[in-house]
């Protein structure tokens, strides 16, 4: 059996654990204007992409578009990336009457307008989800003034929008102001992402949603929780290495890696983790159960292997306690990965 854990990407349909309370709130608020907060893996593009899943059917009055703004640096950029993400999207908007190939070389700021106005005329409302907003805060410092046309544009009424970011982007009220004057993020409804409810989080570690779902013995399932303060990417992050495809079951160890010399790269992304070797299979290894003695149920081969992680902290240069304070230095800055402290 396939590894279940999904590491890496986003996920959608039955993949997607919980978080229930904020989609209810975001699809069904008579509210236009939300700001959805959370720090980094904290599962922001997940919940755009589980909100495109649910409302990308028959009879649904939303018509769903995810903006990716990821590395976009100049409007131009942006505007680029919002008709691909129109093309790719095209069936669901010719339904609407929107002439995609018309919208091709036309700012970002008109694509929106045409579009709400399209969708409006169907009876239906656009769903604008913008991921990965933090790009404005470069693009405000040299064009301010296109900057709050978009907020123009985002804020118009004839469309629902959604932006997810860190909390970095509330530097952009000092950076540009919006329409009217106001500040650019003034109208937006917070929604923070916290970590996930410990009965999604449980059942997140037993695929409960999957086809073929796990049993996990409740005391791992505990210890997973734990070390993992229920963030669903340390979840996810951590049962994939605790997984044995061959055997269809949890191990309660991580796989061996064979790294090529003795300072690469951990299961964690570390490059100054120091390997030692397996005394029982002689195989250098970033965390290796079979090397330390008495660990003879799953449940301790868990708690070992966050423990390593603990004991590697000065090693590795910054590693915490895993899920509740798991950080490192990322392109610069502190980026962290637990839950509720954003």
């Amino acid at each position: 059996m396939r590894n279940p854990y999904v590491v890496g990407r986003w996920v959608s349909g039955q993949n997607h654990y919980g978080r229930q309370h904020v989609i209810d709130t975001l699809l069904n608020s008579p509210e236009t204007e939300f700001w959805v907060v959370g720090t980094r893996r904290a599962g922001k593009t997940s919940l755009l992409h589980q909100l495109e899943h649910l409302t990308d059917r028959e009879g649904c009055s939303w018509v769903p578009l995810i903006w990716d703004m990821q590395g976009c640096e100049t409007s131009g950029d942006l505007s680029d990336e919002l008709y691909m993400a129109v093309e790719d999207a095209h069936q669901r908007f010719e339904h609407c009457g929107v002439t995609v190939r018309r919208l091709a070389g036309l700012d970002a700021t008109v694509i929106l307008a045409r579009l709400a106005e399209s969708i409006g005329a169907a009876g239906k409302k656009l769903l604008l989800m913008a991921d990965e907003v933090e790009v404005l805060l470069r693009i405000a410092r040299s064009e301010p003034a296109w900057v709050t046309r978009l907020h123009a544009a985002l804020s118009s009424g004839n469309q629902k929008t959604i932006l997810t970011s860190t909390q970095l982007l509330a530097n952009l009220n000092r950076l540009c102001v919006g329409n009217a004057h106001t500040p650019f993020l003034q109208n937006f409804n917070v929604i923070h992402l916290w970590k996930l409810e410990p009965e999604v989080a449980a059942a997140l570690v037993e695929q409960r949603q999957s086809d073929e779902p796990l049993a996990v013995a409740p005391e791992i399932i505990a210890a997973i929780l734990d070390h993992t303060n229920c963030n669903p990417y340390l979840i996810q992050y951590l049962c994939h290495r605790l997984y044995h495809e061959a055997d269809g079951a949890f191990l309660g160890f991580a796989r061996r890696t064979r790294p090529t010399s003795t300072r690469t790269t951990c299961w964690l992304g570390c490059s100054r983790l120091t390997y030692s070797t397996c005394r029982r299979c002689s195989a250098r290894s970033c965390f290796c159960w079979q090397s330390a003695p008495g660990l003879r149920t799953i449940g301790s081969r868990v708690c070992w292997l966050t423990s390593q992680l603990r004991n590697s902290r000065r090693s590795c240069g910054g590693w915490s306690v895993l899920g509740r304070s798991v950080w490192r230095m990322d392109a610069g800055r502190l980026a962290t990965y637990s839950s509720g402290n954003g």
